[in-house]
């Protein structure tokens, strides 16, 4: 069994042939480079007047941010339909989420906080350190030191939802359950569903990009919902996960 890491064998359920394993992770890291590299450049700082060939592309970088969130949907998932083929109980999915995101965090955030407060004498109060230590910023009102944690909000609650459906009500009908929700998240995404203050910023307005990450897993590893894998199938995927992103970035820009 391969030593386990924050984003290895939860990425790649078990296969016959150790080099598509290696290449599978491979593409995922890959994919995460690129997604990081998009992030950093739509971020970094511009004077006044700046102009570069490329501007075009680096001003729709936020795109990096749903590559993460599709990245997540498969290896979450993944990590997931595993422990349920085992009949573990939702408790350990949620547990070995817990473990591997919160002390990262927690170590990020105690940074964040100390250089914050030493470079802009910023005050935290109880309610901004609370929001920020249990990723809850959003419903307290709490000022977080870093932006980019409003992603981990989203997360957290992806991983809540997964953890619902491990639940031995729902275990047995994970996979159609991800199927309709795939459905819900695109009229969502297309606007055909109306969205709210309680919707906004939450999973429920990133959920194509999870479910999209499902739906990928679903084709590649369920024998029921793919027959052979083959080119088409696979551009069909990659073509999809585009269109998604595309969509996405157009009608719900991220701020």
């Amino acid at each position: 069994m391969p030593t386990p890491t924050p984003n290895g064998p939860s990425c790649q359920p078990g296969g016959r042939d150790a080099s598509r394993r290696s290449t599978r992770y491979q593409l995922l890291d890959a994919a995460r480079g690129v997604a990081s590299l998009a992030v950093v450049l739509f971020h970094r700082p511009r004077p006044e007047g700046f102009w570069h060939p490329l501007e075009a592309v680096v001003s729709r970088g936020e795109v990096g941010v749903q590559i993460f969130f599709v990245i997540s949907g498969y290896c979450i998932y993944a990590s997931a339909d595993r422990l349920a083929a085992a009949s573990a109980p939702a408790r350990v999915f949620l547990s070995r989420r817990f473990w591997r995101i919160y002390v990262c965090y927690w170590a990020s955030l105690a940074l964040a906080l100390l250089v914050s407060v030493w470079l802009t004498d910023a005050d935290y109060g109880l309610r901004d350190i609370v929001g920020n230590m249990f990723i809850v910023q959003p419903y307290l009102h709490a000022r977080q030191p870093v932006a980019a944690y409003w992603t981990l909000v989203v997360e957290q609650q992806f991983y809540l939802v997964i953890g619902v459906v491990l639940l031995k009500p729902f275990r047995a009908w994970r996979h159609e359950l991800m199927l309709v929700s795939a459905l819900v998240g695109g009229l969502y995404t297309l606007r055909v569903l109306p969205s709210n203050a309680w919707t906004n910023g939450t999973v429920v307005a990133h959920w194509l990009e999870f479910s999209l990450g499902i739906l990928i897993f679903l084709v590649l590893h369920r024998p029921r919902l793919r027959r052979q894998a083959n080119p088409r199938r696979q551009e069909g995927i990659h073509f999809a996960w585009a269109l998604s992103s595309f969509v996405r970035a157009r009608l719900c820009p991220i701020g």
